[in-house]
């Protein structure tokens, strides 16, 4: 399942949807960790964790898997974090609630649980979107 969410995930990013996004985070989005020499303003997503919930229905067993989501924005300070402001902003648009194609499961929800204040660390400033996406299969 994490290989198929990733994938939808980075397909919704490269999607015409994901335009407005990509225009602002020109190094790209990245799963758990951008190259080396990748410019910023760029955007890393990161698996947390995930649980399975297995419930009756119809006569058969079902399931509810759950997984928790964080994408990590970077962007360099000489902009005093407006371009991260924005990227952050983008970012909820294009996912807080979204509809994502995964084969074998039906979409439930892609649901924010919140973002951490921004922070400043040398010459890049960060944020941080947390997800969960629930699915059932």
């Amino acid at each position: 399942m994490i290989d198929d969410l990733c994938k939808a995930i980075k397909t919704r990013y490269d999607s015409a949807s994901g335009d407005s996004l990509r225009a602002v985070a020109t190094g790209g989005l990245w799963f758990t960790q951008a190259k080396q020499n990748v410019s910023a303003p760029y955007i890393v997503f990161s698996w947390v964790g995930s649980t399975t919930e297995e419930y009756m229905g119809s006569g058969t067993t079902s399931k509810i898997e759950k997984a928790e989501l964080r994408f990590s924005l970077f962007s360099l300070d000489i902009d005093g974090g407006t371009v991260l402001a924005n990227a952050v902003y983008l970012l909820q648009n294009l996912f807080d609630w979204c509809s994502l194609s995964i084969t074998g499961y039906t979409h439930v929800a892609f649901e924010r649980t919140g973002t951490a204040a921004f922070e400043k660390s040398d010459d890049i400033w960060s944020a941080t979107v947390n997800y969960i996406a629930w699915f059932d299969g």
